[in-house]
């Protein structure tokens, strides 16, 4: 099985991204784009309270092709600017092997150092601009 990519915003790029902080990002590069999927439970569904749940659905879905809106294919050199990767995800064993701990701490805690969204206090948690109101 092949690895996924697990990511998160860089934090300039939180904001204009809009994917809801804590979400489980995944991504998968070919040789010019890069499909990102991701699950932020902005709905408050009782089965993705954890995010190895909502990692585990975006998986899901960029494994599966599923049609949904919570996804996006960038060019490589796009996607680079735009995104930090901190980790692999292994669907198939359900395994996350973390590389850069400082960045998934911070994401999957919601306190995003530098973060420019006017709704993060970085200390309950970000849902970006897209979800404000």
């Amino acid at each position: 099985m092949k690895k996924l990519l697990v990511v998160a915003p860089k934090a300039k790029f939180v904001k204009e991204i809009g994917i809801a902080l804590k979400s489980g990002i995944v991504a998968e590069q070919t040789e010019q784009t890069v499909r990102v999927y991701y699950e932020g439970n902005t709905i408050g569904a009782a089965n993705l309270v954890d995010y190895e749940d909502r990692l585990l659905v975006a998986a899901a879905r960029l494994i599966n092709k599923a049609p949904t809106t919570a996804y996006e294919v960038y060019p490589v050199k796009v996607f680079n600017e735009l995104f930090d990767v901190f980790g692999e995800y292994d669907h198939e064993a359900k395994n996350l092997h973390v590389s850069e701990y400082g960045t998934f701490y911070q994401w999957v805690n919601g306190k995003v150092k530098g973060c420019e969204c006017s709704n993060c206090d970085n200390k309950a948690g970000c849902k970006g601009e897209r979800y404000a109101g």
